[in-house]
């Protein structure tokens, strides 16, 4: 991330966290909450959006029980959460902004590397808009946020099992569209 967002959450008045357990869900968190971001908004919005996530965990902290889930499935719920609520307010539908994606071009990769890498990436980008929201949110938590998918179930509210073949089934639809791009 490009900024430090711990001094805006150890501003948040919260008596039930120590200085130490805010810092340690932070940085334990923020950087998988940030990469999930990115995933699925523009870099310009990824790091407020992440702010808001750890700002709400905080306000939130006494609602948290650990018998309900995991302290991770609670932050990555409240990310997707935060997520649908900043594209609900802008209106928007698309929750497809992949020019964040790690550039799959090596540093000194020649420029004919660096084109065809572009092409799999505007790929990439075509092929994941293709998946409906719930496979692409699925896709998302797993990948980016780097969820097991016992955790990918918790935070979308269905069953493991079910995670497991929306994530089967997302990932089929990709390879099937991504080879059909790069024939072309």
């Amino acid at each position: 991330m490009t900024g430090n967002i711990l001094p805006a959450i150890r501003a948040v008045d919260n008596n039930m966290l120590e200085a130490a357990d805010i810092e340690s869900m932070y940085l334990a968190y923020a950087g998988r909450v940030y990469n999930f971001m990115r995933y699925r908004a523009q870099d310009s919005f990824a790091e407020d959006l992440t702010q808001m996530v750890f700002e709400r965990a905080l306000s939130r902290y006494k609602n948290y029980n650990s018998v309900k889930g995991s302290l991770e499935v609670w932050i990555f719920t409240i990310a997707r959460n935060i997520l649908y609520d900043h594209y609900r307010k802008a209106g928007r539908a698309d929750f497809t902004e992949l020019e964040s994606l790690v550039d799959l071009a090596s540093p000194d990769a020649s420029p004919d590397n660096g084109l065809l890498a572009a092409e799999e990436r505007l790929a990439l980008k075509k092929a994941l808009g293709t998946l409906k929201k719930r496979e692409l949110t699925a896709v998302s938590l797993k990948y980016a946020g780097g969820l097991r998918n016992t955790e990918v179930a918790a935070v979308m509210g269905i069953s493991e099992k079910n995670a497991g073949v929306i994530l089967s089934r997302a990932l089929k639809k990709l390879r099937i569209v991504m080879e059909r791009k790069m024939k072309q």
